[in-house]
């Protein structure tokens, strides 16, 4: 990992690099376990600070608007568009890949706006079984007719008996699998066969872009999802952006092509696009390897913290198949106030009201632990720590002191290159 603005910290005037330095410090004595959050390699952080961080990238003139003008200098910047397309496609098992859209949730506006129509039925993920909070909104300003997928909650899996018995009478013109607490595969095939051809499957694979490209988890569009979309950044390792892959080169993929630009991206910011494309070309490196810890370590955090007396979620199933575990609070639990406390000791991660069982619960990620080099060992020395604040087992203070110990023990970023393009060891 870099510290690369602590050197000039004594004679800086500026506040903004002082802020980036304490943050930087920070990271170098707590632990990171906010699912959502990851670390770039040296490589993709090179390239947001490259010269592309002031370039347009404008489409060839049959693929843009003719309102737009054409712009000088592209040879390159549609060169890196064209390498990042080709890689997701590669890796994802599609015919065209998109890589405009600026984020996840610029996403969501650009599948359900291009893809269905006002009076047009969406079936989702409900926010009880962790279906994303951004979806119902942005249905609702649409004028879509908005259903919820219907969930086992023993199981923490799609319940495919009720959804059969749902399709007899409703048949959306979109399904959208979006969760953000996700433990455990999409039944995919079997939703294609229920809901039929007519039907499109929008996977949003944000959360598991990294495992999937790593030819773990599943491998939603070879098992009959049109489409898979979602941010760059989580157990993928890539920048704050957005990418959408489509399983067929036809109407589906032309139509979300054509809606993007204009309607809601103009310029693609291609520094983002270079970064992305490092980290496509890391994951195809080094995403089995990678990919293949993380589940490791996940199922290996969640069994040692039922072993520390901490209440997980589905120890019947091992836990998890994600980068991904659930801790289970009590009733009435301050979650807010437990986070908090969890923060003070170093440990970052989520308070969410748990999936499935409505009982407040923290959401625990081992994708940026995975990429600083831990490994299954470790995570029993992790568990120790939370379930020591959560339990009230020791002081703060000392929880803190061996959180920095772990943390400074594992200084090297691993599955990368470096900014010479070697990889990282």
């Amino acid at each position: 990992m870099s510290y690369a603005f602590e050197p000039i910290r004594e004679f800086c005037r500026s506040k903004a690099l002082e802020i980036v330095a304490e943050h930087e410090d920070r990271r170098q004595v707590t632990l990171n376990l906010v699912a959502s959050e990851n670390l770039m390699s040296p490589a993709a952080l090179r390239m947001l600070s490259s010269d592309f961080a002031h370039r347009y990238c404008i489409p060839p003139a049959n693929e843009r608007p003719k309102e737009i003008w054409d712009y000088p200098n592209q040879r390159f910047t549609r060169a890196m568009e064209a390498k990042a397309k080709e890689l997701a496609c590669r890796l994802f098992d599609g015919k065209v890949a998109d890589v405009r859209p600026l984020s996840g949730n610029n996403i969501v506006g650009i599948l359900l706006s291009s893809l269905a129509e006002a009076g047009d039925t969406l079936l989702s993920v409900p926010p009880s079984a962790g279906g994303h909070f951004a979806t119902a909104p942005v249905a609702e300003r649409l004028g879509l007719e908005h259903a919820s997928l219907p969930y086992d909650n023993e199981q923490g899996a799609v319940d495919l008996d009720a959804t059969r018995k749902l399709s007899r009478t409703l048949r959306p013109k979109l399904l959208y699998l979006d969760a953000s607490m996700i433990l455990f595969p999409y039944p995919v095939a079997q939703l294609r066969e229920i809901f039929g051809e007519e039907c499109i499957i929008v996977y949003d694979a944000s959360h598991c872009f990294g495992l999937i490209g790593g030819g773990r988890f599943q491998a939603p569009l070879l098992e009959g999802a049109d489409i898979i979309s979602g941010s760059t950044h989580k157990t993928m390792f890539g920048p704050q952006k957005g990418l959408i892959v489509a399983r067929e080169a036809g109407k589906t993929a032309e139509t979300i092509q054509n809606a993007i630009t204009p309607l809601f991206v103009s310029n693609s910011h291609v520094h983002h696009i270079a970064s992305l494309a490092v980290a496509l070309e890391e994951l195809h490196e080094f995403g089995r390897a990678y990919a293949t810890q993380v589940i490791q370590n996940a199922k290996a955090l969640g069994r040692s913290m039922a072993k520390e007396g901490v209440s997980m979620m589905f120890p019947n199933k091992d836990f998890t198949e994600s980068h991904q575990v659930i801790c289970l609070m009590k009733a009435g639990t301050d979650a807010p106030g437990e986070v908090k406390r969890l923060e003070q000791a170093g440990l970052h991660l989520n308070g969410i009201k748990a999936p499935f069982s409505g009982l407040p619960g923290l959401r625990i990620g081992v994708a940026e632990l995975t990429r600083r080099g831990f490994r299954t060992e470790a995570m029993a020395e992790v568990a120790r720590c939370m379930a020591d604040v959560l339990l009230s087992r020791r002081p703060l203070a000392d929880v803190r002191t061996q959180v920095r110990d772990l943390s400074q023990a594992h200084p090297h970023l691993k599955y990368g290159f470096d900014e010479a393009g070697k990889p990282l060891v």
